[in-house]
């Protein structure tokens, strides 16, 4: 199911010197106008291969990351789901047992992330 998700975002920064005194900044604003996709991830946790299966129909090509918890990334991929029913990460590709984040991008947003759980080979 694709929902357009078209959010306002206010923010401000607290600055905090070393004697504990602080300054705010401004108030900014940011909007996000982006189609949300919803992904199935499964089986999560895994010891092997993961699958990826939109839950809808994707138009393009998306690119698939996959970071640990420091958000270095460990594995993209380009992945054209019209073509394909469902992305497959293959045994061997993932990385050794731990916390992942997998980021699904188009056009350079962030469509849709989630937790990856391996528990090894």
């Amino acid at each position: 199911m694709k929902t357009s998700a078209a959010k306002q975002f206010y923010y401000r920064l607290k600055m905090v010197d070393v004697d504990e005194s602080f300054e705010l900044s401004p108030v900014r604003s940011v909007r996000f106008d982006v189609e949300v996709a919803g992904f199935t991830v499964f089986p999560n946790p895994t010891s092997g291969e993961l699958f990826l299966r939109p839950a809808a129909a994707i138009e393009g090509v998306v690119v698939v990351e996959l970071t640990d918890v420091a958000g270095n990334r460990i594995l993209r991929k380009t992945i054209d789901f019209q073509q394909d029913e469902a992305a497959v990460f293959d045994e061997g590709l993932l990385p050794g047992a731990g916390f992942y984040c997998l980021k699904i991008r188009k056009d350079d947003l962030i469509i849709w992330q989630d937790k990856v759980v391996v528990t090894g080979y």
